[in-house]
């Protein structure tokens, strides 16, 4: 089969079979132009996710912010715009109350400015690993290519005692806490 191709538009593309000319389907034609669009559209590099085993952290005063994730470095490739990072933690909390006991607790992305409040209820207390935990999500605009990333915390009101369960919690190796951080991709340019 001797076949004849150029590097054009589909709708002037033709083949040549046994000496005659065939061309494509004029339909066909709209989805080599969206080809041909997408074909230049740079490719965007998205950075691995990177998990964290959070530290184990005691709420020893109300409305103290504690770093839960100290300082890390998420390195990113290199952008032209800021980054979207989505930023996930993993909770689960020892807490030496009461059953009935309810507490409320911030956590933070941005060093305290905006926080989400979660609400903790001891239902039966057992032991300590009875208590329940929290997931919370958040997104952060960042810019270069190495931003920090640092999460607060605070019990803001309730019975005190609560832990954050971390890489220092032997007793309940099974309760580690962790923090997911990824990367969504670059902003558009406004």
């Amino acid at each position: 089969m001797n076949v004849v191709q150029t590097d054009v538009p589909l709708k002037q593309r033709f083949y040549i079979y046994r000496g005659v000319v065939l061309h494509q389907r004029i339909n066909a034609a709209k989805d080599d132009q969206a080809y041909w669009d997408l074909k230049n559209t740079p490719v965007v590099t998205m950075a691995l996710p990177m998990l964290i085993s959070l530290p184990q952290t005691v709420f020893t005063t109300l409305g103290t912010w504690y770093d839960v994730l100290p300082p890390t470095t998420y390195p990113l490739p290199q952008r032209d715009q800021n980054t979207v990072l989505q930023i996930s933690l993993g909770v689960h909390l020892l807490w030496t109350a009461i059953s009935g006991s309810q507490a409320l607790c911030d956590w933070s992305f941005d060093g305290g400015a905006h926080f989400d409040r979660t609400l903790h209820t001891v239902i039966d207390k057992t032991d300590d690993s009875s208590v329940n935990g929290t997931d919370v999500t958040s997104w952060i605009k960042v810019s270069g290519t190495n931003p920090q990333i640092r999460i607060s915390a605070r019990q803001y009101a309730g019975v005190l005692g609560m832990t954050v369960a971390g890489t220092q919690t032997t007793a309940w190796p099974a309760l580690q806490s962790y923090a997911v951080i990824s990367d969504q991709g670059p902003l558009p340019a406004p």
